[in-house]
């Protein structure tokens, strides 16, 4: 039986789903289950997924070998220029510059095949394996009169052509690479994780909380400039002292503030009003620790930090 939940964003009755506070893509292993299903794809769509993409993700996310939903991290450096014809040009997993295959075929009418490729020499020993792939692909889908004999023969043909020497070129491309950021999305997921996070360390209670429904509405209506106080990269950065190993997110609930720190992007973003009972006491300040190496997460009074801090 499905478990219905009050969604935190819409507030309205719907069906739970698993809600990542620090987005998969993060490494984030705290799940709450208070997000209907439209709420979390919108979310998705709307920032998470455009920022996840963007290179102070994409980087991060490639020197730890932080998955998320993929099988492997996503490459940082993609797509870095073109060579004099025209041919791509990528980076491999070791940061080296390679040229993407550039294969084309047609029919002649003697009834066989003429192949022209270009490959990068890291995979010259991979040609008749490049070949036989694309053939059969194209004689799928534009030759489906041929029968598999047929095909296995164009295939046979055009392998045993090859050349035993290959020409050699060397290519100088023009290596170059543009990205741009959008803060919007930034500020967005900040107000996000804060908003979640508030409501997990305080409950449902927080949620009538003037400042609480500032936050909320600002993240249902994607409006990363609204009058919600706080600040993307405070300067100067007023926990900067705060460190633990590399490998670990900071958040800290502290007043009525939530300050966060995902890698190295840094924010501060009121959470309920001064005088609230959801305001902590010194003694009550909280930091969450998230290992995204390890996908574990972990919380301790702030006190008792900074007096093991001075300790060791």
């Amino acid at each position: 039986m499905s478990e219905v939940i009050t969604c935190i964003f819409c507030t309205k009755e719907s069906e739970a789903t698993d809600e990542h506070v620090i987005p998969e893509f993060a490494g984030g292993s705290l799940i709450i289950r208070d997000v209907c299903k439209a709420c979390n794809s919108r979310m998705g769509s709307d920032f998470e997924g455009p920022i996840s993409k963007s290179i102070i993700f994409r980087l991060p996310r490639y020197v730890y070998g932080i998955q998320g939903k993929s099988s492997s991290p996503i490459h940082p450096f993609p797509n870095m220029g073109a060579a004099e014809d025209g041919s791509k040009i990528k980076m491999d997993s070791e940061f080296r510059p390679y040229m993407v295959t550039k294969i084309e075929e047609r029919r002649l009418e003697a009834g066989g095949i003429d192949v022209r490729l270009k490959v990068d020499d890291s995979d010259a020993e991979k040609i008749p394996e490049i070949i036989e792939s694309r053939i059969r692909r194209t004689a799928k889908r534009e030759w489906p009169h041929l029968t598999s004999g047929e095909v296995d023969g164009l295939v046979r043909d055009a392998i045993n052509s090859l050349p035993k020497k290959y020409e050699v070129q060397t290519a100088q491309p023009t290596i170059g690479y543009h990205e741009s950021v959008d803060l919007n999305h930034i500020v967005l997921l900040m107000m996000k994780i804060a908003y979640e996070i508030a409501f997990h360390h305080n409950g449902v209670g927080i949620l009538s909380d003037a400042s609480s429904i500032q936050l909320r509405d600002a993240v249902n209506k994607r409006d990363a400039k609204a009058k919600v106080h706080g600040a993307l990269f405070p300067q100067p950065d007023p926990f900067s002292f705060v460190t633990g190993a590399e490998s670990r997110h900071c958040v800290v609930l502290c007043g009525n503030v939530c300050y966060l720190r995902i890698f190295n992007i840094s924010a501060i973003i009121q959470v309920s009003e001064a005088c609230s009972e959801f305001s902590l006491s010194e003694d009550e300040w909280v930091i969450y620790w998230f290992d995204f190496m390890d996908q574990q997460w972990d919380k301790e009074n702030f006190l008792s930090y900074m007096c093991r801090d001075v300790i060791v």
